[in-house]
């Protein structure tokens, strides 16, 4: 992974990944575009719940908020999940020898998409904080309940 690149993740309430995204920068083009690959992984409990969208929306967002002008995806023709993602964000697909290729020209960042990323990566933090905080105090709680009693 290169400096540059982004990584987004989604935890479930015992703060393990549901799903991670990639959001990998090519090399900035001879005609001066930015390019960069988005590859993202849910796991089987996390399948259905919008974990993969979000972290496309999420890198989408992120994308155009740092001068990307083409999000790419490259998987495998058979991947129904990626390809659902990637027609649901009205990406470009080509398909050939069983893989697929898809592209999306980003728009520029604006004040819009500046704000939503931060308040997306607010509201990130608070929900990883408030998860991290009742996993303490259930720790807490069950060594507190397994002391032994204090004699009298």
């Amino acid at each position: 992974m290169k400096a540059r690149d982004s990584v987004f993740a989604v935890f479930d309430e015992k703060l393990e990944i549901l799903g991670m995204a990639h959001l990998a920068y090519q090399p900035i083009a001879k005609n001066n575009s930015v390019t960069a690959e988005f590859g993202v992984s849910v796991s089987e409990e996390g399948r259905g719940f919008g974990v993969g969208s979000a972290l496309f929306e999420r890198a989408f967002i992120h994308g155009r908020n740092t001068k990307v002008d083409i999000l790419y995806v490259h998987c495998l023709s058979s991947n129904a999940a990626m390809m659902h993602i990637a027609r649901k964000a009205g990406m470009t697909v080509e398909f050939a020898y069983g893989e697929a290729d898809a592209y999306l020209r980003l728009p520029p960042g604006d004040k819009s998409t500046l704000m939503a990323e931060a308040i997306q990566e607010q509201a990130a933090e608070i929900d990883y904080t408030i998860k991290d905080s009742v996993n303490k105090a259930k720790r807490i709680s069950a060594s507190f309940w397994k002391m032994p009693a204090l004699a009298a």
